[in-house]
Protein backbone atom coordinates (compact mmCIF):
# COMPACT_ATOMS: atom_id res chain seq x y z
CA UNK A 1 0.00 0.00 0.00
CA UNK A 2 1.48 3.42 -0.54
CA UNK A 3 0.08 7.29 0.66
CA UNK A 4 -2.07 8.85 -2.02
CA UNK A 5 -2.99 12.45 -2.13
CA UNK A 6 -5.26 14.76 -3.72
CA UNK A 7 -3.16 17.56 -5.30
CA UNK A 8 -3.54 20.95 -5.50
CA UNK A 9 -2.28 23.86 -7.54
CA UNK A 10 -0.49 26.04 -4.22
CA UNK A 11 -1.21 29.18 -6.44
CA UNK A 12 -4.87 29.13 -6.04
CA UNK A 13 -5.30 26.78 -3.17
CA UNK A 14 -8.39 24.99 -1.89
CA UNK A 15 -9.68 24.95 1.38
CA UNK A 16 -12.39 23.12 3.46
CA UNK A 17 -15.31 24.88 2.30
CA UNK A 18 -14.55 24.31 -1.52
CA UNK A 19 -14.52 21.19 -0.70
CA UNK A 20 -17.46 20.77 0.95
CA UNK A 21 -19.42 23.04 -1.73
CA UNK A 22 -18.17 20.81 -4.90
CA UNK A 23 -19.24 17.55 -2.72
CA UNK A 24 -22.94 19.17 -2.12
CA UNK A 25 -23.04 20.59 -5.88
CA UNK A 26 -22.22 17.10 -6.89
CA UNK A 27 -25.56 15.25 -8.52
CA UNK A 28 -24.07 11.71 -7.15
CA UNK A 29 -25.34 10.85 -3.79
CA UNK A 30 -22.71 11.58 -1.31
CA UNK A 31 -22.24 10.72 2.79
CA UNK A 32 -19.65 11.18 4.64
CA UNK A 33 -19.91 8.65 7.73
CA UNK A 34 -18.03 6.53 9.78
CA UNK A 35 -17.59 2.58 9.60
CA UNK A 36 -20.05 2.55 12.51
CA UNK A 37 -22.76 3.44 10.42
CA UNK A 38 -22.86 7.35 12.18
CA UNK A 39 -23.61 9.63 9.56
CA UNK A 40 -22.34 13.15 9.51
CA UNK A 41 -23.19 14.76 6.50
CA UNK A 42 -25.09 14.76 2.87
CA UNK A 43 -25.66 16.18 0.03
CA UNK A 44 -29.51 17.39 -1.41
CA UNK A 45 -28.86 14.08 -4.17
CA UNK A 46 -28.40 11.76 -0.91
CA UNK A 47 -31.40 12.73 0.44
CA UNK A 48 -33.45 13.16 -2.76
CA UNK A 49 -32.22 9.89 -3.31
CA UNK A 50 -33.23 8.17 0.15
CA UNK A 51 -35.85 10.58 1.68
CA UNK A 52 -33.55 11.64 4.35
CA UNK A 53 -33.18 15.38 4.73
CA UNK A 54 -29.85 17.01 5.48
CA UNK A 55 -31.40 17.68 9.00
CA UNK A 56 -32.61 14.10 9.71
CA UNK A 57 -29.02 12.58 8.63
CA UNK A 58 -27.01 12.59 11.78
CA UNK A 59 -29.94 10.55 13.46
CA UNK A 60 -29.69 8.46 11.03
CA UNK A 61 -27.13 4.92 11.29
CA UNK A 62 -26.34 3.38 7.77
CA UNK A 63 -27.51 0.20 8.94
CA UNK A 64 -30.98 1.23 8.76
CA UNK A 65 -30.64 1.43 4.94
CA UNK A 66 -28.70 -2.28 4.54
CA UNK A 67 -30.88 -4.96 4.13
CA UNK A 68 -30.63 -7.85 6.71
CA UNK A 69 -29.29 -10.41 4.13
CA UNK A 70 -26.67 -7.85 3.13
CA UNK A 71 -25.48 -6.69 6.92
CA UNK A 72 -22.61 -9.22 7.11
CA UNK A 73 -20.92 -7.91 3.75
CA UNK A 74 -21.30 -4.43 5.27
CA UNK A 75 -19.79 -5.19 8.13
CA UNK A 76 -17.25 -7.25 6.44
CA UNK A 77 -16.18 -4.23 4.35
CA UNK A 78 -16.43 -1.68 6.87
CA UNK A 79 -13.79 -3.94 9.04
CA UNK A 80 -11.45 -3.94 5.78
CA UNK A 81 -11.39 -0.41 5.97
CA UNK A 82 -11.25 0.18 9.58
CA UNK A 83 -8.14 -2.34 9.39
CA UNK A 84 -6.05 -0.41 6.33
CA UNK A 85 -6.64 -3.98 4.60
CA UNK A 86 -8.34 -1.71 2.14
CA UNK A 87 -8.62 2.27 1.31
CA UNK A 88 -11.74 2.17 -1.05
CA UNK A 89 -14.26 -0.11 -2.33
CA UNK A 90 -16.44 -0.67 -4.82
CA UNK A 91 -19.93 -2.79 -6.09
CA UNK A 92 -22.82 -2.89 -6.57
CA UNK A 93 -25.88 -3.62 -3.79
CA UNK A 94 -29.62 -2.78 -3.09
CA UNK A 95 -30.04 -0.65 0.04
CA UNK A 96 -33.38 1.16 1.64
CA UNK A 97 -35.03 3.98 1.23
CA UNK A 98 -36.70 5.81 4.28
CA UNK A 99 -40.05 4.43 2.81
CA UNK A 100 -39.29 1.12 2.92
CA UNK A 101 -39.04 0.95 -1.10
CA UNK A 102 -35.45 -0.94 -2.89
CA UNK A 103 -32.84 1.37 -4.12
CA UNK A 104 -30.70 -0.76 -6.60
CA UNK A 105 -26.76 1.33 -6.50
CA UNK A 106 -23.06 1.29 -7.05
CA UNK A 107 -21.28 2.51 -3.60
CA UNK A 108 -18.00 3.89 -4.06
CA UNK A 109 -16.32 4.48 -0.61
CA UNK A 110 -12.93 6.09 0.21
CA UNK A 111 -11.66 5.77 3.68
CA UNK A 112 -9.79 8.33 5.66
CA UNK A 113 -8.71 6.35 9.15
CA UNK A 114 -8.32 8.46 12.43
CA UNK A 115 -6.80 7.38 15.89
CA UNK A 116 -10.58 7.29 17.24
CA UNK A 117 -12.80 6.20 14.07
CA UNK A 118 -12.15 6.10 10.68
CA UNK A 119 -13.87 8.44 8.09
CA UNK A 120 -15.91 7.30 4.70
CA UNK A 121 -16.52 9.64 1.73
CA UNK A 122 -19.50 6.93 0.48
CA UNK A 123 -20.83 8.30 -3.12
CA UNK A 124 -23.84 6.28 -4.45
CA UNK A 125 -24.78 6.18 -8.21
CA UNK A 126 -28.53 5.03 -8.79
CA UNK A 127 -28.74 2.10 -10.61
CA UNK A 128 -32.34 1.45 -10.22
CA UNK A 129 -33.45 1.55 -13.51
CA UNK A 130 -30.64 0.15 -15.15
CA UNK A 131 -29.24 -2.81 -12.76
CA UNK A 132 -30.85 -5.70 -15.19
CA UNK A 133 -28.97 -4.24 -18.43
CA UNK A 134 -25.78 -4.22 -16.52
CA UNK A 135 -23.86 -7.41 -16.49
CA UNK A 136 -21.23 -5.90 -14.36
CA UNK A 137 -23.69 -4.39 -11.92
CA UNK A 138 -23.16 -6.57 -8.36
CA UNK A 139 -19.12 -6.83 -9.34
CA UNK A 140 -17.12 -7.90 -6.50
CA UNK A 141 -16.98 -5.52 -3.55
CA UNK A 142 -14.25 -7.76 -1.86
CA UNK A 143 -11.41 -5.73 -0.57
CA UNK A 144 -8.57 -8.31 -2.45
CA UNK A 145 -10.19 -7.01 -5.80
CA UNK A 146 -10.74 -3.25 -4.81
CA UNK A 147 -6.57 -2.12 -5.77
CA UNK A 148 -5.47 -1.50 -3.25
Amino acid sequence: MHDKALTSSTAGGIDASDYAELLANLDLAVAVNDTCGRIYAINDAFADLFGYSVQEAPHVNIRQMVPADYGDDLEHHWAALDSGEARSMSGGRKLIHKDGSTRWVRVHASAARRQDRTLVLTVVEDWTDHKWSDPGFMASTDPADSGN
